[in-house]
């Protein structure tokens, strides 16, 4: 299977190349390239098929506009990612996805959002006003979910999940976030892998917190699958990102999202650190992509975000990281800024 893999990176990186270079090859790759890639997604039993899902996560061709939105329903549906009812209900609706619906949804499994606290959140005055931060509110969407009881509730469902069901995830929000960096999709269903993405990252502090008895599996075969659940938290804060960055930055909504965003994506940070698997080179990885994410949700709106990082530093729990983290942050911030 590794000559598989190595023919299609190659492949996909030529074509890649040879689209950059004239625009006419452009139109015709993004032509069939949306089709292609469907069929692939619509064979998920298939060995080959994966293996050339995998090879796009490298290199992504372009894609038709009016792709967008069925690539993503299709990869939801045939690849069960639990997803909310709303969200089931809107892929059902697509014509694309009509011929996906043998593969149903993996709903059972979902938790809605209780009515407990979250993580973070922030407020602010921009005129004279104050920026305050306040543990266990999250702001990511306007609502009030789990707290530190709440996010204990799918301690089981986390444990249980196998190495397959990791490694689909993986894929599948990888994928969306190529297919977003190519084209504009749906902005409601944009909100619905917001909503995915953000539950997938109010669960990192709890899986972190798990210790390596709890676990049934020992050994390497735990480290693969802390590895792969890494990966997958990785994958989340990037998409997380992309599905804000397409937001008017100056609407009280986005504000909202974006604030909650950097509460998100600093206690992940966060749990890192005090995580037993932080010198996993897969928990270094991801601990960087949040940093690149918080850094990304600070300069928004003209760096306003960037007084609430400052201020969240000086809580007497992270005041440690100023020795580097928050440097770097602010590093990498003022240079996006800038």
């Amino acid at each position: 299977m590794s000559q598989f893999l190595c023919f299609f990176n190659d492949f996909l990186n030529f074509v890649c190349n040879a689209a950059e270079l004239s625009p006419d090859t452009t139109t015709d790759v993004a032509g069939f390239t949306g089709e292609i890639v469907l069929q692939a997604i619509m064979k998920v039993d298939s060995g080959i098929s994966r293996i050339f899902l995998n090879a796009l996560c490298l290199n992504f061709p372009r894609i038709l506009p009016s792709d967008g939105d069925r690539l993503v329903s299709a990869l939801l549906v045939r690849y069960e990612i639990a997803v909310p009812n709303s969200v089931r209900e809107r892929i059902s609706n697509t014509p694309d996805a009509v011929s996906a619906q043998s593969s149903s949804l993996n709903v059972n499994n979902y938790q809605p959002p209780g009515n407990e606290a979250s993580i973070a959140s922030a407020g602010s005055a921009n005129n004279g006003g104050s920026i305050t931060w306040k543990s266990s509110v999250d702001l990511l969407d306007g609502s009030i979910v789990f707290n530190d009881r709440g996010e204990k509730k799918d301690l089981t469902s986390i444990q249980e999940d196998s190495v397959e069901i990791l490694q689909r995830q993986e894929l599948v929000f990888k994928l969306i976030g190529h297919i977003l960096d190519k084209v504009a999709i749906d902005p409601k269903l944009l909100e619905q892998i917001r909503v995915l993405v953000k539950e997938q990252l109010q669960s990192m502090r709890a899986f972190l917190k798990i210790k390596k008895r709890d676990w049934t599996e020992q050994g390497q075969l735990l480290k693969d699958k802390i590895n792969i659940k890494l990966s997958v938290y990785q994958a989340s804060a990037r998409l997380l990102i992309k599905t804000l960055a397409s937001l008017d930055t100056e609407s009280k909504s986005s504000k909202r999202l974006w604030l909650g965003a950097l509460a998100l994506l600093i206690e992940a940070a966060e749990a890192c650190l005090f995580s037993v698997w932080r010198k996993l080179s897969a928990c270094e990885e991801l601990f960087g992509s949040l940093l690149v994410g918080i850094s990304q949700a600070s300069v928004t709106r003209g760096g306003q975000l960037l007084r609430l990082l400052l201020i969240h530093f000086k809580r007497p729990r992270t005041c440690y990281l100023r020795s580097g983290t928050f440097l770097l942050v602010l590093s990498v911030a003022e240079i996006k800024h800038l």
